[in-house]
């Protein structure tokens, strides 16, 4: 599931980055037994459904990082943007005072 993801978000320009955090915890306890598998690609589509919608909708997403935060639907998936083009290094005029 994350490899068909994250080709796909290459497609787009993306990276997906998957924390070894999250992979502990969709594949922990019960993934080695019989279920395991339909359990770990419940957790995945869960994880990523939202994301993979997005993506293709922005044209603004340089990379996204599923942490175990995010497993744990504690917070939402982080989401780098590109930098602004317009700009150098993407960096914004500083304000005088």
């Amino acid at each position: 599931m994350v490899e068909t993801v994250h080709e796909a978000f290459l497609v787009e320009g993306v990276r997906l980055a998957v924390t070894k955090e999250c992979v502990a915890r969709v594949g922990g306890p019960g993934s080695h037994e019989g279920n395991g598998g339909a359990r770990v690609a419940f957790h995945a589509q869960r994880i990523m459904l939202h994301i993979m919608y997005e993506v293709p909708s922005r044209e603004d997403i340089a990379e996204v990082t599923i942490n175990r935060a995010v497993v744990e639907g504690k917070k939402a998936s982080l989401i780098r943007k590109k930098q602004d083009k317009t700009r150098p290094n993407g960096l914004r005029p500083k304000l005088r005072t």
